[in-house]
């Protein structure tokens, strides 16, 4: 007896656009037997979403370890994750969207540290590749935005290369400048964050902006600014954000030489 199997062709439902996924989760949906464990963790997750951008199901991808966080990722996407609804000639279609949310104990962040996103648009100007360079932070959430922000408009205007770097700092720790070969710097943007002890309330204010910004209000997020008085501030502890946008243009391939005097690294790209 012969058996044949025919496989048809399978494609990938089409993503949808997370909105504002920053404000999804909050330091409340920390499991309490999680905390008191100590249990931290990643949780890939992925979520099916309705023509209406409404998230529909959950599935955990990539497991942290601990079911109570697996769970309660989902429950809170469910609950608060909203969307732009994926398209398909024009119209809204049922889409798809993943990413990974991690759960670390307070304490236990960083208070220094950088993500890059590399966005390179040089091997296929209509399919750009993102990699990420990162000390403290994870950097693929920044990847995705960055991908999203750039994969638009005429492929034939874009550059070989663009890259967000994102660095925060407490105290006079030395900051992360990036590197020279990315390019020359398009944007800056420089916040500081003021928060009270037990962070119930925290201050934004901009310190530096220079080039183009990826929003209108760079202290949107911080929305409960004007709860934090002067007095409170001169208390509280203060955490720098800087940001900066750098371009590599197309041009001749490098010969590696430079000015007379000049290095490499001085140059940042020679000629």
């Amino acid at each position: 007896m012969f058996i044949a199997f025919v496989a048809a062709a399978v494609t990938d439902p089409p993503k949808a656009t997370a909105i504002d996924p920053a404000s999804w989760f909050s330091a409340d949906d920390y499991p309490a037997e999680a905390q008191r464990k100590g249990i931290e963790g990643r949780s890939g997750f992925e979520v099916d979403v309705d023509t209406q951008g409404k998230p529909t199901a959950c599935r955990i991808t990539h497991s942290s370890g601990s079911p109570i966080l697996d769970q309660t990722t989902c429950d809170v996407v469910l609950k608060r994750a909203q969307f732009e609804p994926a398209m398909s000639h024009g119209h809204a279609v049922a889409g798809r969207y993943s990413q990974t949310a991690t759960w670390k104990l307070q304490g236990t962040t960083p208070s220094n540290g950088y993500s890059a996103a590399i966005v390179d648009f040089r091997k296929d100007p209509d399919h750009p590749t993102c990699s990420t360079l990162d000390k403290g932070f994870d950097a693929q959430t920044l990847c995705d935005n960055a991908l999203k922000q750039f994969n638009s408009g005429s492929a034939a205007n874009r550059p070989a290369q663009m890259v967000i770097l994102m660095s925060v700092t407490t105290g006079s720790e030395q900051r992360y400048k990036g590197d020279p070969g990315w390019g020359r710097r398009l944007s800056f943007l420089a916040l500081d964050i003021y928060s009270t002890k037990d962070g119930s309330k925290r201050s934004c204010a901009i310190v530096a902006k220079e080039g183009p910004t990826l929003e209108v209000n760079p202290c949107a997020p911080y929305a409960d600014a004007a709860a934090l008085s002067g007095q409170d501030r001169s208390s509280a502890k203060k955490m720098h954000i800087e940001r900066s946008i750098f371009v590599l243009e197309n041009g001749p391939p490098a010969t590696g030489k430079c000015k007379d005097g000049e290095s490499k690294g001085e140059a940042q790209s020679c000629v």
